[in-house]
């Protein structure tokens, strides 16, 4: 059984999310992690806060409700998110 190994790119959408995140004064704990994952690594794309929550939720059933829209409103008031068209800047 091999496992698979993934190398570290720092040019990554979800690492550079992560350098955002911390460069913009938000600490990258655990569940802001996933959520950052799961916003950048996907590409542009229109997401609301209830959209994350439910794609956590299918991975992490423990996730609270409380935490997707907490960083949703974080990346707003930081500027990381337009909300006029809710994509990853």
């Amino acid at each position: 059984m091999s496992a698979s190994i993934e190398v570290y790119n720092p040019l990554s959408a979800y690492n550079s999310a992560i350098s955002k995140l911390e460069k913009n004064g938000i600490r990258a704990t655990k569940q802001r992690r996933v959520l950052a994952k799961l916003i950048f690594d996907k590409g542009k794309r229109h997401i609301s806060a209830e959209n994350l929550f439910d794609e956590v939720k299918e991975i992490f059933s423990w996730f609270s409700e409380l935490i997707p829209e907490d960083f949703w409103t974080t990346l707003k008031t930081k500027g990381l998110l337009d909300e006029r068209a809710p994509v990853p800047r």
